[in-house]
């Protein structure tokens, strides 16, 4: 889902700068900082299951059933060069780099192919 949003994103020329994010879009941002926070806490502590399930958790419940379904209309309906959109894809975009780097260490071919 990530990977198909962001065909026509350039990071270096689209992205958006943090106060011009929607509020839906600070939020992911904020769950991401906490998840973030909880992966690289349970690698130091040797603890691969909390990050599968943190990952996991991250993915199907904030992600897939809340934030990817509330951005749909944005995504596919908005104008390729409009603010919200290119709010939206900035923070997909942040949110697919962090948990290839997250998960690289356990999937590693998966995250090398994506990145």
């Amino acid at each position: 889902y990530a990977l198909g949003n962001l065909y026509d994103f350039d990071p270096e020329k689209d992205a958006v700068a943090a106060e011009g994010l929607l509020p839906i879009d600070r939020w992911a941002l904020a769950r991401l900082a906490q998840v973030v926070a909880k992966i690289r806490k349970a690698y130091d502590d040797y603890e691969f299951h909390v990050v599968y399930h943190a990952a996991l958790e991250f993915c199907a419940v904030d992600l897939s059933a809340v934030y990817f379904d509330i951005l749909k209309d944005r995504l596919y309906t908005a104008g390729a060069d409009s603010p919200a959109r290119r709010s939206a894809q900035t923070v997909v975009h942040r949110i697919l780099m962090d948990l290839l780097r997250l998960l690289a260490p356990i999937m590693s071919f998966t995250c090398d192919e994506a990145y």
